[in-house]
């Protein structure tokens, strides 16, 4: 009984600090976004969206870019978040998304990257990059 009752505890004890950790997460992203911009994904090909260069806080990409994704949809644009950093010299642009119907793998494909419908990336050449936020200058 005694047994149960401390794997119970440790168990609720490792869910809490789960949960505190997500939470904390979650809101070190929404803290860290304050001047998002618009994109033109593929040049506009694939509509525009919200992006954020986050070089020293690419371990928070996951939720910036779902934040990301709320504030573009809220926006009237694409319901996905773009995360911009450089990784080893590389830009390394992530794509979020927080709607079932969009599919950013599509787009990350198109420029030789991978991954889910929801969760996408991609290397890009700065150059083209700067094609793609040309429009906000």
């Amino acid at each position: 009984m005694f047994l149960n009752r401390f794997s119970l505890t440790c168990c609720h004890q490792a869910c809490f600090l789960g949960k505190s950790v997500a939470h904390d997460r979650v809101q070190a992203a929404g803290e860290f976004i304050q001047k998002p911009f618009k994109i033109q994904l593929g040049r506009g090909l694939y509509g525009e969206c919200l992006a954020i260069r986050a070089d020293r806080n690419s371990k928070l990409s996951h939720e910036i870019g779902l934040e990301l994704s709320r504030r573009s949809a809220a926006a009237g644009l694409r319901p996905i978040g773009a995360v911009v950093f450089m990784q080893r010299g590389i830009l390394k642009v992530c794509l979020r998304t927080t709607d079932s119907t969009t599919n950013t793998a599509n787009i990350a494909k198109a420029y030789g990257g991978g991954g889910k419908p929801s969760s996408s990336s991609f290397a890009l050449r700065m150059d083209e990059f700067n094609t793609w936020t040309s429009v906000n200058s």
